[in-house]
């Protein structure tokens, strides 16, 4: 488990000050805060460092990654090049390692749990400072983090957390419509209709 004495200001999460925050989330989640203490000072050498590292894993499981639908050359550039982590690839290099992964903002959650035994990062995204947070693991975080989700609505891509209308039934949209807690009326007595209900719920995910 991380330590997290020094991190915990009323807050389950820990918000890295470093530009890539979802890369020193994953960094943090792998090696624990002291490795991070340790080595943030060089924050841009260590990212590259580990970020070319990680490629040579790619390269070893590339069926894994063709299953979970990832372009390998595509994720093989992203960390090779770009100044910042995608979440789209938190995923797969969790996957990788045979870790899970739960990923939340204030109105959607998406989970993995590839190998319950094993540990899950559980990462949030906060939008006000446009930076992620790892969630602080303590004896109680199977409790706080059925909280969290039962007031989010699940999705099942991050990418692309709501599918084309033609996926849902009306009821299925009045359920998301009451997660998110959006009015399903249009009058006191006469209800919105299903594409106006999907549009709003677009509008509060996006």
């Amino acid at each position: 488990a991380i330590a997290t004495q020094n991190y915990k200001k009323n807050t389950d999460f820990f918000i890295p000050q470093e530009n890539d925050t979802i890369f020193w989330c994953w960094f943090i989640f792998n090696y624990g805060f002291s490795e991070y203490e340790m080595l943030r000072e060089k924050n841009f050498i260590i990212e590259k460092e580990y970020k070319i590292k990680f490629i040579e894993k790619i390269r070893k499981n590339k069926k894994l990654l063709k299953h979970m639908k990832v372009k390998v050359n595509e994720m093989e550039g992203h960390l090779a090049n770009d100044p910042t982590l995608n979440i789209t690839y938190l995923e797969p290099m969790l996957v990788i390692d045979k870790f899970n992964i739960i990923f939340m903002n204030d109105k959607i959650y998406y989970e993995n749990i590839i190998e319950p035994q094993n540990k899950t990062c559980i990462i949030k995204y906060f939008e006000k400072q446009d930076k992620y947070g790892l969630f602080l693991e303590e004896p109680t975080t199977k409790s706080k983090i059925f909280d969290y989700k039962s007031k989010l609505l699940q999705v099942e891509n991050i990418s692309k957390p709501i599918k084309g209308i033609s996926n849902y039934k009306a009821q299925q949209i009045k359920d998301m419509c009451k997660k998110l807690k959006i009015d399903i009326m249009k009058t006191p007595t006469k209800c919105k209709t299903k594409k106006e209900l999907y549009q709003l719920v677009i509008e509060k995910i996006l």
